[in-house]
């Protein structure tokens, strides 16, 4: 049965100083030997260096480079149609690959191609990088895992632990603030269009609303128009001339005092019903809003 990669393991609430090597968990693939192979590790160890073992991804994309090489040296020269990748943390908290492509040889080693030369370069670029992570790499000759590269048994390179700091995380907001904007979200409605044109409707008709009925349906007004204006600002119409206009007008109603004279009371609900319809019809036209049905 072919290899499975290991089931992954959060670490994403332990401090990176605290992480124990069981925390980062291994993974074991098998690939075809064919070039588009070298990707499909490519993803895989890109998902397990940055994601699982929270690697920085300047070091991360060093190990992508070294990873491509071997495989490629695996594709190339390995004798068997498939070829082993592994990955796992070391007792030590090394991070340690393997390539094997089951494919007995001589052990090979860096060589030195001509300025001219096209290809050759592999394994002096495989040991360059390696060196810069701090690692070391090399053959295994424990007879177990076979050839995982051009001429040699398998091939094993190793990173050091990174050693930079990573900052604690911090809510941006304090406990009072993040109560008073949950309750914003739990009061929070949906802009209906609808419903502010009844209300429109309801301050501008010919028989004015009953007494009891024109404060509460002033109030609904002011809060379409709130809505309005900041819809307005989001979408940047208030840089048209006509919806900034508006937004001010409804702005300063919204800061008016409630009549208690009946008839400037009433004067007064109607200025809320125009504006807000102006405003309404205005945001329609400049496609900030959909026409309400």
């Amino acid at each position: 049965m072919a290899p499975r990669i290991a089931e992954p393991v959060s670490v994403s609430e332990v401090p990176l100083a605290e992480v124990r090597v069981p925390a980062c968990p291994s993974f074991e693939i098998v690939v075809p030997s064919v070039p588009s192979s070298v990707q499909v590790v490519r993803r895989v160890v890109r998902a397990w260096t940055r994601c699982h073992c929270r690697m920085p991804s300047d070091q991360a994309d060093i190990v992508l480079v070294v990873m491509s090489e071997l495989c490629t040296n695996a594709v190339l020269h390995g004798s068997r149609d498939a070829f082993d990748v592994r990955g796992w943390v070391s007792a030590a908290g090394e991070l340690r690959f393997e390539v094997d492509d089951r494919t007995p040889s001589v052990p090979p080693a860096p060589g030195s191609p001509g300025a001219d030369a096209e290809s050759g370069r592999g394994l002096l670029l495989v040991d360059a990088l390696v060196r810069e992570l701090g690692g070391t790499w090399g053959f295994s000759d424990d007879g177990l895992v076979r050839a995982a590269s051009a001429r040699g048994p398998a091939v094993t390179a190793t990173a050091q632990r990174w050693t930079r700091p990573v900052p604690a995380w911090t809510p941006p907001l304090d406990s009072g603030a993040l109560h008073d904007l949950l309750e914003r979200v739990r009061n929070w409605q949906p802009f209906d269009g609808g419903a502010l044109l009844d209300d429109v409707a309801a301050a501008l008709d010919d028989v004015p609303p009953a007494e009891g009925d024109t404060a509460p349906l002033a109030q609904r007004l002011r809060g379409h128009l709130a809505r309005l204006v900041t819809i307005a600002v989001a979408s940047e119409a208030d840089q048209d001339t006509t919806a900034a206009q508006l937004a001010l007008q409804a702005r300063t109603l919204q800061t008016e005092p409630w009549p208690r004279e009946r008839r400037a009371a009433t004067a007064h609900l109607r200025r809320l019903g125009w504006t807000a319809n102006e405003l309404h019809d205005r945001l329609t036209a400049l496609r900030c809003l959909k026409a309400a049905a």
